[in-house]
């Protein structure tokens, strides 16, 4: 009876310590770190830069680990122009009187024209047109146009309009002849106010509309 229970007792206290070495094995594997594998970064478009902004729950507070993340790329390398306010825009107008120089036949020069009469003309548009019509002189058969030429400062036009006859001393016959010109004057005059046009010494005045 001694021997049976003592081997009983054995057999009692070996399941024991298997119990108790299980158990704390069990307990060790449950203590053990675990490592989060980072998910690796994402390949970006060259030249773009990709912004992330994580939605909050409540004003300062931390971001949640379910908040949706946007991303908004950022395109670099473009410049857009911002008017400046004040700045002036490009004129519609061009400066007027301009110039008319036809290149010249060769053994040519070119001298001043007779004027003959001078007249300025309005045309109906908003706002008023203005063109001075010229009537000039060929003084003798060698005598053609050769262009004008024009510039303004302030109230006072002044045109040059010429002629081209011939270097040398060659015989021209003695007849007088006459031309137009048209030469528009723009329309950036003040409304009331009077201008002088100048042209080969001859002059004409007009009151803008």
């Amino acid at each position: 009876m001694r021997r049976v229970s003592f081997g009983a007792v054995t057999v009692g206290v070996i399941a024991l310590l298997i119990l108790i070495v299980g158990f704390v094995l069990a307990n060790g594997d449950d203590d053990e770190p675990t490592i989060a594998a980072s998910p690796s970064p994402s390949a970006t478009t060259p030249g773009t830069i990709i912004t992330a902004t994580a939605s909050l729950g409540l004003a300062g507070g931390s971001p949640s680990p379910d908040s949706p993340v946007s991303a908004t790329p950022i395109a670099i390398g473009r410049s857009v122009a911002t008017p400046v306010p004040g700045a002036p825009g490009p004129s519609a107008t061009p400066s007027l009187p301009g110039s008319d120089l036809p290149p010249l036949p060769a053994g040519t020069e070119r001298v001043d024209a007779p004027i003959d009469g001078l007249e300025v003309l309005t045309l109906e548009s908003f706002p008023p047109q203005y063109v001075l019509l010229v009537s000039a002189g060929l003084p003798s058969g060698c005598a053609k146009p050769a262009g004008y030429e024009g510039s303004r400062a302030g109230a006072v036009i002044q045109i040059l309009v010429h002629n081209s006859m011939p270097t040398g001393q060659g015989a021209c016959a003695a007849i007088y002849g006459m031309y137009e010109l048209n030469i528009p004057l723009g329309s950036d005059f003040e409304p009331g106010a009077t201008y002088v046009i100048e042209v080969n010494g001859q002059t004409v005045g007009f009151t803008a509309q």
